[in-house]
């Protein structure tokens, strides 16, 4: 019974990296749009790259801090 409650424990602080991780990449990406947008970067098929690109580089690289910190 311990063991489990244990094993929860550490799940449930798993989750919440993953969220936390997953929501600070989207304050950057959508800090990197606001960005791109006062630039003046032209098409939207740029813009959404450039936007996807900078968010997928920091969600990795939150994911691999919190290995880090662990």
């Amino acid at each position: 019974m311990e063991r489990e409650k244990a094993l929860r424990k550490v799940a449930q602080r798993g989750v919440i990296k993953l969220f936390n991780a997953v929501r600070a990449a989207q304050v950057k990406g959508e800090e990197a749009a606001r960005t791109n947008q006062l630039k003046g970067t032209l098409g939207i098929d740029r813009r959404g790259k450039n936007v996807t690109e900078i968010s997928k580089e920091s969600f990795l690289d939150m994911i691999s801090k919190s290995k880090e910190k662990s």
